[in-house]
């Protein structure tokens, strides 16, 4: 294994300085733009390729290479377009990237709950499924099974991506690294010969913890049906929190950590997570759930449709800016109704379409986000008074309806943390947006000069032009304006300002563009 590891280190190094050698060679020959941006995503796409085979080894590395190349190919594609070709452009990429995995997704979740699949293909698909599940369940029963699960070996997964066996001796409990998320765990380094401790720890990563060192262990065991089961280890000389990667119970953890002081809960996820869900479930019918899908496909594919034309097109305004209010509302009131149907999923490794669950976080998410950026980029607030006031009031409503009418974050604690940062979103620029939205007010007009440009470009942000100008109180401020006017303006003209005073009373200002 070690020789393994050694050997792609070594060909991921030779392999990226030869790609960057190949490319320094390659653009002092090259004249034409095109041929260099083609060498330039084809480097791009080796040198991600190599850095991932020194991880991940060949599969990594071809996933690697077409990151990189595919990314390079699509900024010079968006910088190369006009105005808004470039932008329908992006729109399309994000309905390939987003929308078509979110289609195929749906399409086999139908096709996997009907009586008799139609597609040949799918049929085969839910077999071969079927079978890999329960060769992988025999094959981890093997495992825990050998290393003696519960009874002298834990497997675990710390908040850094390693995986570990906890190994149980007399009075020490050993740390063997297995493994991290890219790489998985391997095997091959699981101990199953417990007779000689002093053969556990056996490389850089792995340590050892006496009883006497362990303060107190926290444990949450049983959190949730899928499985979420974590331990607090306190030590003197700091904590150590993971997560298991099975099933246990209180008793059997008791067990494995006698002599050490035990404080925590169990909840059984039987009993009363299904439970809960059962109850808040028990009108809906299968034929309803299958409505619901349909009802929350349309929602996720028009939230990445809406989201994407809006932030990278933003024609026509007024519409996408009130799909983009209405979709996460219509999101949150159907969660409400059918909140042991729906989910506001907190874990990376899920399905949109379940069985029983049917995700929401894309339709809440989607159209909050590129509304809040459009907010930022389109309106240049004045008096931020009445602004906090009414998001501040506009929040507690929300978060209020959670509590009082939902059960999922009694279940699921990061459910919590997901929903405050949608309300973070979607409060404060729901109210910028119906400022302006319900506005009748004709905008008071001033002529200023431009004192001041200046260009803020970032790759996590979008780019901003600003013009510095006068209002009619005297006051001089930063205003965004659109890329195509600011190169159209220079230094010392003269601009029309809109100032505004909107219908929930935030004042705002804008350059009028002709």
């Amino acid at each position: 294994m070690k020789n393994t590891i050694r050997k792609q280190v070594l060909l991921g190094i030779i392999g990226l300085l030869i790609s960057i050698g190949a490319f320094l060679i390659v653009i002092t020959q090259l004249s034409n733009k095109w041929l260099l941006y083609f060498s330039l995503a084809l480097v791009t796409g080796l040198c991600i390729g190599c850095l991932l085979y020194i991880f991940g080894g060949r599969d990594l590395f071809f996933t690697g290479l077409k990151l990189g190349f595919g990314f390079i190919v699509f900024q010079i594609t968006i910088n190369e377009l006009p105005y808004p070709y470039n932008g329908i452009f992006i729109v399309l990429c994000i309905l390939s990237f987003l929308g078509f995995p979110i289609v195929r997704d749906y399409l086999y979740d139908k096709e996997r709950n009907a009586t008799t699949p139609k597609s040949k293909r799918i049929r085969k698909k839910i077999k071969d499924l079927e079978e890999m599940e329960k060769e992988f369940e025999h094959d981890l029963s093997i495992i825990y099974k050998n290393i003696r699960y519960g009874e002298k070996s834990l497997l675990v997964q710390n908040k850094m991506g390693n995986f570990y066996q906890i190994i149980k001796g007399d009075n020490k409990y050993y740390f063997v690294y297995l493994g991290n998320e890219l790489s998985g765990v391997d095997a091959d380094l699981l101990i199953t010969d417990f007779m000689d401790e002093n053969t556990f720890c056996n490389q850089k990563k792995d340590y050892n913890l006496t009883k006497e060192e362990i303060i107190l262990i926290s444990y949450k065991i049983g959190i949730s049906n899928k499985g979420d089961y974590s331990i607090l280890i306190k030590t003197r000389t700091g904590n150590k929190r993971f997560t298991l990667l099975d099933t246990i119970t209180r008793i059997e953890l008791t067990h494995y950590f006698s002599g050490i002081q035990l404080n925590g809960k169990q909840i059984d996820p039987i009993s009363n997570t299904t439970a809960a869900v059962s109850k808040s479930n028990k009108k809906v019918n299968p034929a309803n759930i299958a409505k619901l899908k349909i009802t929350l496909f349309i929602l996720i594919i028009g939230s990445i449709l809406v989201g994407a034309i809006f932030l990278f097109l933003g024609f026509p305004y007024k519409l996408l800016s009130i799909l983009c209010i209405i979709i996460p509302a219509i999101t949150y009131g159907i969660y409400i109704k059918y909140n042991g149907v729906l989910t506001l999923e907190d874990k990376h490794d899920y399905s949109l379409f379940q069985n029983t669950n049917i995700d929401i976080t894309l339709p809440l998410f989607i159209p909050s986000m590129a509304m809040a950026l459009r907010s930022v980029l389109d309106f240049n607030i004045l008096s931020f008074d009445y602004f906090f006031l009414w998001s501040f009031v506009l929040a507690i409503m929300i978060i209020a309806i959670l509590f009082l009418f939902t059960s999922e974050y009694k279940r699921k604690t990061g459910v919590i943390g997901l929903f405050l940062l949608f309300v973070l979103f979607y409060a404060p620029s729901t109210v910028i947006q119906i400022n302006y939205l319900f506005n009748t007010k004709v905008p008071h007009e001033t002529v200023s000069t431009i004192y001041d440009m200046s260009l803020s470009e970032g790759s996590r942000s979008p780019d901003e032009y600003i013009v510095t100008v006068q209002l009619s109180d005297g006051r001089r401020v930063d205003l965004n304006i659109s890329k195509e006017y600011y190169y159209r303006i220079r230094l010392g003209d003269t601009v029309v300002i809109l100032e505004t005073v909107g219908f929930l009373k935030l004042p705002y200002a804008t350059v009028k563009e002709d």
